[in-house]
């Protein structure tokens, strides 16, 4: 589980995160929901290290993880699959891949076969450029090069935005089959039908606080809507 208490992150004098709390079992989807500037990009980055943070604690099992630089937590068993992707473009597939590979606790250096029985897609590509693939491929591989250094912790930040809905589909069949194997997922995501979905808990952000959270099954779509609507 990871496990966050009263986090906070400012911008100078503009405060991002405030007294954030929330629990990511493993096992189990949590989706983060709000407005867009409302924090959800700030709290991954923070969990994962990349920025600092003011005052809190994040926990990963029994590990206070809250002062750790970004490759230690990666090395303690989170990943992060960035907005926007961030794959190298001027990488092949491959090289991509084996870029996740440094996160791994068991100091492997070999691909795991999982990734292209998930991806298909990425063992017919795997020598071509990363910059050469549509936005759907590119998402499944920076998908795969987080689950290279199998996390335990797997952190997405809004992956489906403009990507065709056959690939959304595939991505959360994906997050399903690795969330029954026991692993903890963190998705941002503004597709509510898709919360819906393959969501098990839900938590509301809203200018940098947490105002609602709880099970999607009991989730008051109403309410929550009036957190998400412009």
């Amino acid at each position: 589980m990871l496990k966050v208490t009263a986090l906070n992150h400012s911008y100078g004098a503009v405060q991002a995160l405030r007294e954030v709390s929330l629990e990511a079992p493993a096992g189990a989807i949590t989706c983060v929901m709000g407005r867009n500037g409302v924090g959800k990009t700030t709290l991954l980055r923070s969990l994962m290290g990349q920025l600092g943070t003011n005052r809190g604690e994040v926990r990963l099992g029994n590990n206070d993880i809250s002062r750790a630089k970004a490759h230690l937590r990666a090395k303690l068993g989170l990943a992060l699959v960035p907005q926007g992707r961030e794959i190298f473009p001027k990488l092949t597939v491959e090289e991509n891949l084996l870029v996740g590979l440094s996160a791994r606790r068991d100091g492997s250096r070999r691909l795991p076969e999982l990734v292209f029985s998930t991806f298909p897609i990425l063992k017919d590509f795997r020598k071509r450029m990363g910059g050469d693939l549509s936005g759907g491929q590119q998402q499944q591989l920076a998908i795969a090069r987080a689950l290279v250094g199998d996390p335990q912790v797997l952190m997405l930040d809004e992956p489906t935005e403009g990507i065709q809905p056959n690939v959304i589909d595939l991505i959360g069949d994906v997050l399903q089959r690795l969330a029954a194997q026991g692993m903890a997922i963190i998705l941002v995501e503004q597709y509510f039908e898709f919360i819906r979905r393959i969501g098990h808990r839900y938590v509301v952000m809203d200018r940098g606080r947490v105002v609602d959270q709880g099970l999607v099954a009991s989730m008051d779509t109403a309410a929550v809507g009036k957190h998400l609507s412009v």
